[in-house]
């Protein structure tokens, strides 16, 4: 179940791994969530320069066709970029969803991104949508730089794939009442 992947995902800073540039520093620490639950805050500082802080997660799992990721974000810092990425289980080929100059809310706020909101950023499969997640990246870039402090919760991946309903059939049925009458409204069905 696609729920179960995510769950839990923030109570564990440990498991999360931070990588900077330059000069800049980013910690993470545990924290409560807008519903109480785990949160994850990541700490920042670019000390005067640019840079970016990466948290990022190993995971390992396919995605459905048509997906959206939601999560929960406030901050508590100046105008800098935001960045959600896809990476793929060989580390090379990467998909990034991208706000320049994002006014962190200082109140929780629902964010939503779907496989369209994804596009292809690098890496040698040269395009096309994601498929497989071999890592999850949180991603701080400077803009205004500073420093300041970002918490994430409730991160889950919705299958919102429409699939074809299965083909109806039966080895009898009354006339004027087919099998496939089931799946159409306005044909009798029974």
């Amino acid at each position: 179940m696609l729920t179960d992947i995510l769950a839990n995902l923030f109570e564990d800073p440990e498991s999360w791994k931070v990588y900077s540039s330059g000069l800049s520093k980013g910690s993470l620490h545990p924290d409560k969530g807008p519903d109480g639950g785990a949160a994850l805050r990541l700490d920042f500082d670019f000390h005067g320069g640019g840079g970016f802080i990466v948290a990022r997660k190993e995971l390992g799992f396919r995605l459905p066709d048509t997906f959206e990721f939601s999560f929960f974000l406030r901050g508590d810092c100046p105008a800098n970029h935001l960045e959600f990425k896809i990476v793929d289980p060989g580390g090379a080929d990467v998909w990034r969803n991208q706000r320049e100059n994002h006014d962190f809310p200082t109140d929780w706020t629902c964010y939503r991104i779907s496989e369209r909101d994804l596009p292809f950023a690098w890496g040698p499969e040269g395009g096309g949508p994601p498929d497989t997640v071999g890592a999850i990246e949180l991603v701080i870039v400077a803009g205004t730089g500073g420093a300041g402090r970002v918490w994430f919760a409730d991160l889950s991946l919705q299958d919102q794939t429409v699939y074809l309903p299965k083909k109806i059939s039966a080895s009898s049925f009354q006339p004027n009442h087919p099998p496939g009458a089931v799946f159409q409204p306005g044909l009798p069905s029974g």
